[in-house]
């Protein structure tokens, strides 16, 4: 059974996806800013852009052999479940990342 059944509506829904591409790096790179010492902020964000790199590798290295073995439908399963993990992930480790709310001296200095 197929869960599309149109190469367009494909095209369509992987489009759609990305859009959760932005706001996962954006997020990602603010909490960087935020949480790690400005001293080495630079490779705070060197490490999220490691990361990205190698989630993405790892993601190709192993997608081709699973779509293989199991089909296309099923490897989407496949990431569907590992999203519901990393959601689950944050929503249990999110209290750990509450950082200390900045001075209006701060926020006017910035801006």
């Amino acid at each position: 059974m197929a869960l599309i059944g149109n190469v367009w509506l494909m095209v369509i829904a992987v489009g759609v996806f990305g859009f959760a591409m932005s706001p996962s790096l954006i997020t990602s790179f603010t909490l960087v800013e935020k949480l790690v010492p400005k001293e080495i902020v630079t490779e705070g964000f060197t490490w999220v852009g490691t990361a990205v790199g190698l989630g993405v590798a790892v993601g190709a290295a192993t997608s081709g052999p699973l779509v293989d073995m199991v089909g296309a439908n099923q490897a989407f399963l496949v990431a569907t479940a590992l999203a519901l993990l990393a959601a689950s992930t944050v929503f249990a480790w999110q209290q750990t990342l509450v950082t200390e709310p900045e001075s209006a001296d701060e926020v006017a200095r910035v801006t």
